[in-house]
């Protein structure tokens, strides 16, 4: 039964940590993408109509695993801040064009 807790709790954290490099792995990319293209009202606008549509797939168990492969979160989650693969949509935006995402 011990192993079975210390696996849980490995498991959490392991899902903390790889969340966490996912975060920080997408904020990287959106500044990359805004140097490279040179165009902050194309990403930021693209990220405007996810947030304002959102892009949350089916809430079955499997749809966090398409987090990778998505603009913003897939699944809601019940720990959604802690593992979270994005960041908040609203920081996105207003890291790339401040005052958008208040209109």
């Amino acid at each position: 039964m011990a192993l079975f807790v210390i696996g849980y709790v490995g498991v959490f954290f392991g899902r903390l940590i790889q969340a966490a490099v996912s975060r920080q792995r997408e904020t990287l990319a959106d500044a990359s993408s805004v140097q490279f293209t040179r165009n902050p009202d194309g990403i930021g606008g693209a990220l405007f109509k996810i947030g304002l549509r959102g892009s949350y797939l089916d809430t079955t168990g499997h749809a966090s695993d398409m987090n990778h492969m998505c603009f913003g979160e897939s699944a809601r989650m019940k720990f959604s801040s802690l593992l979270a693969s994005h960041p908040p949509i609203e920081q996105r935006i207003n890291a790339i064009q401040p005052g958008l995402w208040r209109v």
